[in-house]
């Protein structure tokens, strides 16, 4: 920990192991850059060589601005010795901040050496040193998997801002939802996330201003505090077993308190990207749902699908965004009824049936110890003793074959 209580600041100094790397970048979603509160922050980014050949390191700052559109700040190069640290030159971001309506922005580092052979920590700090937003620098292919769940408060001053980036260069979709005591749930639903884009979802925000999900349902006054889930859902055309493709979103969540002078991480990813149970398609208006359509007139149905994540949560999402779903609608008789998109239209007297297909993701991963006294198969609850619980799982006729799953604690997409 590193403090300095006269002028309210504060930071940690955090360790890692060279030998652990698994690629030479690194990733940082949610890099506070912006004017917060009417106060300037200066970013810091320092970088280490701890290798022993001289390092080349770029760094960029790919940003979305107030207005949604996308820009991309590139600093220049570093070469750095063996052994040496140094503060990157931030001056391009301080100047493009003070052009810009910057809102979102994020951290991209990349060197020339062997994975794990620099180092690197970045934070941003106010003019008065009251407020210190620290954005943890991941190598992307040492995740666990393309998932995140993080639990929000919203109480008195303090709020959860959540974070989701796409470190590819392809666009992806991602499924996110909130969940609360008894029940309660909130789907965010199926969306795009353009190549190093990064979302920003505020709790607080859809809470207070009672946005409607996918189904409808808001969030009530009263939930303060619950939990945020999300999941990778790919719509590239790489193989199946494209490491970047398979581990191409990243995220965290922060619980900030202005007030209060108070930044706290949050990152935790979930076993695996989760499963598919069963699909179908349903009227986008409920009252509609079995009633004839009149020759003529048209009605919207949207393609549903049920999944689950590996603790055994269930969880569905619609294509209400027609425009990002990879469906196709089909009329068993075009006479009848016509179907584009999910939109059906009467067209003559009869009956028809409106079909809509499309390709599930689904992950497999070998449960580790299953809860005692029995349970869903896919919760996860540690990664030791796996070989044991194999040996369980074989035994019991009606659990999924081994022959089928990845390897213990690990995932494996299916297709």
């Amino acid at each position: 920990m590193i403090a300095e209580p006269q002028r309210g600041y504060s930071n940690i100094a955090q360790f890692s192991n060279p030998a652990g790397g698994k690629s030479s970048e690194y990733q940082g979603v949610g890099f506070q850059i912006e004017d917060i509160a009417n106060q300037e922050f200066e970013p810091v980014i320092v970088a280490r060589n701890v290798g022993t050949q001289t390092a080349t390191v770029n760094v960029k700052v790919p940003y979305t601005r107030a207005n949604g559109t996308r820009g991309n700040i590139t600093l220049q190069s570093e070469q750095q010795s063996s052994g040496e640290m140094r503060l990157i030159k931030v001056q391009n971001i301080i100047q493009r901040v003070r052009n810009e309506q910057i809102k979102i922005a994020s951290l991209e580092v990349e060197y020339n050496t062997a994975p794990g052979s620099v180092i690197v920590a970045a934070h941003s700090v106010s003019n008065d040193h009251n407020q210190v937003f620290r954005v943890p620098m991941w190598d992307p292919f040492g995740q666990r998997s393309p998932t995140g769940g993080y639990p929000w408060h919203i109480e008195g001053t303090s709020q959860t801002e959540t974070y989701i980036k796409n470190i590819s260069d392809q666009e992806q979709n991602y499924v996110a939802f909130l969940v609360w005591e008894n029940g309660g749930m909130y789907m965010i639903g199926l969306k795009p996330i353009a190549p190093h884009e990064t979302i920003h979802i505020d709790v607080k925000k859809l809470r207070d201003e009672q946005t409607p999900d996918e189904r409808g349902r808001t969030i009530p006054p009263h939930i303060s505090s619950g939990q945020l889930q999300w999941t990778l859902r790919r719509k590239d055309n790489l193989p199946d077993a494209d490491i970047r493709a398979n581990l191409s979103l990243i995220g965290r969540s922060e619980q900030v308190d202005l007030t209060k002078g108070i930044v706290n991480n949050y990152a935790c990813q979930n076993c695996c990207a989760g499963d598919f149970i069963s699909g179908r398609i349903e009227a986008a208006n409920p009252s509609q749902e079995g009633q004839p359509i009149q020759v003529g007139s048209s009605r919207i149905y949207f393609a549903v699908e049920e999944q689950r994540t590996c603790y055994g949560l269930p969880y569905e999402f619609t294509s209400e965004d027609v425009a990002i779903w990879d469906a196709v609608w089909n009329s068993s008789n075009n006479n009848v009824a016509s179907v584009v998109l999910g939109q059906v239209t009467g067209v003559g007297a009869g009956q028809a049936t409106i079909q809509a297909s499309w390709y599930p993701n689904t992950y497999i991963v070998e449960p580790c110890p299953p809860p005692q006294g029995g349970g869903n198969p896919l919760v996860i609850i540690g990664e030791e003793n796996c070989e044991e619980a194999k040996k369980d799982i074989e035994k019991t006729e009606d659990e999924p074959s081994t022959s089928n799953i990845a390897a213990c604690g690990q995932c494996e997409r299916r297709r």
